[in-house]
């Protein structure tokens, strides 16, 4: 990838293409966000490659992202279990096969492991870092 290859502007560049896209594409829709498992998601993907140039406030502003994503699914679901599905209303995507289904109950855990993350330390006496860990500490379902 560009990230590995340090060619971060590059990758920026493609991030930034495919989150514009998702948005066009899904409108008033949360749409999905991109999962690598070997990489992460998207926007923390993007995240690290402004990191990588310095660029501290366009990194926090992809991690609030990534954990405001999340932490919106939640608030749409009624339900203990979490089904991207069930938010969606392009019906293409909602009737697909794929689908992201997660327990609320590890939510909290995953979103902190993520925020822990050693490529995010960087970022960890900004004050809307801490204020988003502190979000993510008090969260309830």
């Amino acid at each position: 990838s560009y990230y590995h290859a340090g060619a971060y502007d590059e990758a920026i560049a493609i991030y930034e293409t495919f989150f514009t896209i998702m948005k066009a594409i899904f409108k008033e829709d949360l749409f999905p966000n991109y999962h690598d498992f070997d990489s992460g998601d998207g926007y923390i993907m993007l995240a690290r490659a402004y990191l990588a140039i310095k660029d501290d406030n366009k990194a926090m502003d992809n991690v609030e992202k990534s954990i405001n994503y999340y932490l919106s699914l939640s608030e749409r679901t009624k339900s203990n279990i979490i089904d991207f599905r069930s938010s969606l209303i392009t019906p293409f995507v909602k009737n697909s096969a794929l689908t992201l289904c997660f327990d609320k109950s590890l939510l909290k855990q995953k979103l902190l492991e993520k925020l822990s993350a050693e490529s995010l330390q960087p970022l960890q006496n900004n004050e809307r870092y801490k204020c988003l860990v502190k979000k993510v500490q008090e969260f309830s379902f």
